[in-house]
């Protein structure tokens, strides 16, 4: 078995630069991807709110973090009501109660005048 050579301090320094510059790109792909803000947010709920710290401090989150993650569960949940669509033939018939069997022919003499 051949003993590994040593490398040169050429060498190390071009490893070095590369393995810097790999890094960085790959920290400017994450920072493009996701810009850090402060934020100042009013009228929060107090209680509401220590609830929430709470329970990220519990979970070992820090606020932020976990406000990023209220907040996108928050917008998954308003986008799926929006994907959903009713269709007027998916509409059941249902009973109105005791009484309302003639329903539909009062309202015809009323707006026709029959």
């Amino acid at each position: 078995m051949r003993a590994p050579r040593s490398i040169c301090q050429s060498e190390r320094t071009i490893l070095l630069v590369f393995a810097t510059t790999s890094l960085l790109i790959i920290f400017k792909c994450f920072d493009d991807m996701f810009t850090i803000m402060n934020i100042t947010i009013k009228d929060v709920d107090e209680p509401v709110f220590r609830k929430f710290k709470a329970e990220s401090v519990r979970k070992r989150m820090k606020l932020g973090n976990a406000l990023t993650n209220a907040m996108m569960t928050w917008l998954e949940k308003e986008q799926g009501k929006k994907k959903v669509k009713k269709h007027f033939l998916d509409l059941k018939p249902f009973d109105w109660g005791e009484g309302t069997e003639r329903s539909s022919v009062e309202v015809d003499e009323i707006l026709y005048a029959k």
